[in-house]
């Protein structure tokens, strides 16, 4: 069973408006590849990787070295971006290369290239801390990130 999003699906989008998967899909990548600036690019990027699982119903968490970047807007650069999934849910293999294919992206298993960044999917997230989220908005998407205080904490599986 073929579960991508069907071509010209309607996705919210953080600013209320709506991303048209496959119309709006090459345009978008157009634009982040075009963005100069490593941590716009990155954060376009999450949104789009985000908001395509998340409509898979699998919402992803920015972590690691990443989520590093984004708080220090750029001051530590990891050079990929890793998201680990909210629900203890696996997502099916052959769902995140198709999902990631659309996007262009090329690797095997859980890491891919996607418009110069890696992107790595990387597991459940383990988080037992109270504090929440971060959340942030993009021109393709709100993404979550993980607190400061549990980057060393979490760990993915």
């Amino acid at each position: 069973m073929r579960r991508i999003i069907p071509y010209g699906l309607e996705l919210p989008t953080a600013n209320g408006l709506y991303w048209r998967h496959g119309t709006e899909c090459q345009s978008s990548l157009a634009d982040i590849e075009a963005t100069p600036d490593l941590l716009e690019h990155a954060l376009k990027l999450s949104g789009v990787v985000t908001t395509l699982f998340r409509a898979h119903g699998f919402p992803l968490v920015v972590v690691g070295g990443s989520a590093a970047e984004f708080y220090t807007e750029g001051g530590y650069m990891s050079g990929d971006i890793d998201f680990c999934r909210k629900s203890l849910k696996s997502i099916p293999p052959r769902l995140m290369q198709e999902v990631i294919a659309e996007l262009g992206g090329r690797g095997v298993s859980r890491s891919w290239l996607v418009c110069g960044l890696y992107v790595d999917l990387l597991g459940v997230l383990e988080c037992e801390s109270l504090l929440p989220m971060r959340e942030v908005e993009t021109p393709y998407g709100t993404i979550s990130i993980i607190p400061p205080r549990n980057w060393r904490l979490s760990n993915a599986y």
